[in-house]
């Protein structure tokens, strides 16, 4: 069944990027761009100053080397940079491109290559310099450290309890961009043909980097695969220890792994037939309203084994409903019915959680298991004031399509990790927030898309087979043979942040960056002019908007 599932939604994956492709007329026309100048050999990319990474003076090291053919892998042309306008910035960059016609490729527009590039994605805290898969392809393959060694996003916090602005931009954002614009600057250099398409494929934090990417880089791709995007960082990371904290505060610890799941296989069984099938499978959870009291040892609904207490009943609950504030009001979103419990409720809290919780209150030290079911909202709202305008990746996708682009969407309806209805939120909140601006619907007839502005962008599609989070793997953050360098970032002085319970918002002033000159207005013909500098805005960054949204 796994097996069945997992190629099910392989091939979902590769229909999804088929899709992205322009229709054939216009396909045929631009499969076949225009040569902008001669291509050159794999060495000379990191070695001849006139390629642009040599000499460069934001590229503090290249390499380009050849990788013989191995097993199923082809032959391919790889480059790593490592990437820094300071110090403290370190940026690990691979791309790997198929032999152009000087180094003996063949069976592609230029040697062996496909006129295409696809960026790949990273998951959890961790990068993913893994270009095998679209190399192989055919595409000129490309990935990132995102400037740090690893899964752990610790670092985000300094000891003194300042955030490392520089690790978090890095991760967040920087790194993916210099990664999409350096790949197709050295596409364009070794094959001497611009890029014909230039597409993104991420899962989990992948998905959410594609949407960034969408957001803030929207001219520079053609089309974004964007599967189970961890959007709205802090928000939704924060809620993963909703469950732990009621489980903490009504029952003292966690409930059974076997009480959770005879709960969930309980509300499947109560649900499944709602859609006129039963497949084992809550076709809309969202119309699921089963409550773990049917569970409860004694009630004739109570299963013959894992039946629950009455507070056992209770937190399960709650963990479905989602985290509310004192006034009921909505913080997240909760857990559907259908989903594996266990994943964010075992003995043990899942790991990215817990780090959340240290950027939420800028505290390596804090605990979260001082916070109550009362205090939890208040940590919720320091999250939201503290950090979340850099990490949640929530704006509007107006020059993405602008620009004719694509973004295709696929969520687990029942992922473990990452609630599917904060994916929802994001493809309603642009439809509410256009007819707050008196440009968007005022009737449902965009229902079904982001909203009509951006209709032809963004489609989401809820996959079946497979409905959790089995569905998106976690890529290894580096290769095996690269020693990837690692600093972290110099201290800066301590925002005015808030105090837990104060509710106060605190106030992030970002410093102006060393590479503030304008994003250039025409396509960039040289590595040394594709470097993406973005200004600064020195103006306070605090975010106004409650957790509750």
């Amino acid at each position: 069944m796994m097996t069945s599932r997992r190629a099910a939604l392989v091939s979902l994956a590769a229909v999804l990027l088929a899709t992205l492709a322009l229709s054939p007329s216009i396909a045929t026309a631009k499969d076949k761009p225009e040569p902008l100048g001669v291509p050159v050999n794999c060495i000379q990319l990191a070695t001849d100053p006139a390629v642009g990474l040599a000499g460069n003076p934001v590229i503090k090291a290249a390499t380009s080397t050849l990788i013989p053919a191995s097993g199923v892998n082809k032959a391919y042309c790889r480059v790593d940079v490592l990437y820094g306008t300071s110090q403290e910035q370190n940026i690990n960059i691979r791309a790997g491109l198929p032999l152009n016609s000087l180094d003996g490729g063949t069976g592609g527009i230029q040697g062996a290559w496909n006129g295409r590039t696809q960026g790949v994605g990273g998951g959890g805290c961790a990068g993913n310099v893994n270009v095998t898969a679209p190399v192989n392809a055919g595409y000129v393959g490309s990935g990132t450290d995102t400037g740090h060694a690893g899964g752990n996003c610790e670092p985000g916090v300094n000891e003194d309890g300042t955030y490392n602005l520089q690790f978090i931009d890095d991760f967040i954002r920087n790194a993916i961009k210099q990664q999409v614009v350096l790949s197709k600057v050295i596409a364009r250099a070794y094959y001497g043909i611009a890029p014909a398409y230039n597409y993104w494929n991420g899962c989990s934090t992948g998905g959410r980097q594609g949407y960034l990417l969408a957001q803030e880089l929207g001219e520079e791709l053609d089309g974004i695969l964007a599967n189970a995007p961890a959007i709205y960082w802090t928000r939704f990371q924060t809620a993963q220890m909703w469950g732990q904290i009621v489980m903490k505060d009504l029952l003292g610890g966690a409930i059974s792994a076997a009480k959770l799941n005879q709960a969930t296989a309980s509300a499947v069984a109560a649900c499944d037939a709602a859609d006129g099938v039963t497949d084992g499978i809550i076709d809309d959870p969202r119309t699921c309203h089963f409550s773990a009291t049917a569970n409860i040892c004694g009630a004739p609904t109570a299963p013959a084994t894992n039946c629950l207490t009455p507070l056992e009943a209770r937190a399960i609950d709650m963990i479905w409903d989602g985290p509310r504030n004192q006034d009921g009001q909505r913080i997240w979103f909760g857990l559907d019915r259908g989903t594996n419990l266990a994943a964010l409720n075992g003995t043990t809290p899942f790991f990215l959680g817990v780090t959340q919780f240290h950027w939420d209150e800028h505290d390596l030290n804090f605990d979260w298991r001082t916070v109550s079911i009362d205090q939890y909202p208040q940590v919720a709202q320091d999250g939201s004031g503290n950090i979340a305008d850099v990490t949640d990746t929530f704006g509007d996708l107006d020059v993405f399509r602008r620009y004719g682009g694509k973004l295709l969407t696929f969520v687990g309806g029942n992922d473990q990790l990452i609630m599917p209805r904060g994916v929802i939120n994001y493809d309603r909140w642009p439809r509410a927030s256009a007819r707050e601006r008196g440009k968007g619907p005022t009737s449902n007839a965009c229902r079904s898309s982001i909203d009509c502005s951006a209709r032809r962008v963004l489609r989401t599609a809820a996959v079946a087979a497979g409905r959790s989070r089995r569905t998106c793997s976690m890529p290894s953050s580096t290769g095996s043979n690269t020693q990837w360098r690692r600093r972290r970032s110099a201290r800066r002085p301590r925002a005015a942040a808030s105090s837990r319970g104060r509710g106060r918002c605190a106030r992030i002033r970002r410093p102006p960056s060393t590479t503030a000159a304008a994003a250039p207005t025409t396509r960039p013909t040289s590595i040394a002019a594709a470097i993406w500098r973005r200004p600064r805005s020195s103006a306070w960054t605090c975010s106004r908007n409650t957790s509750t949204r």
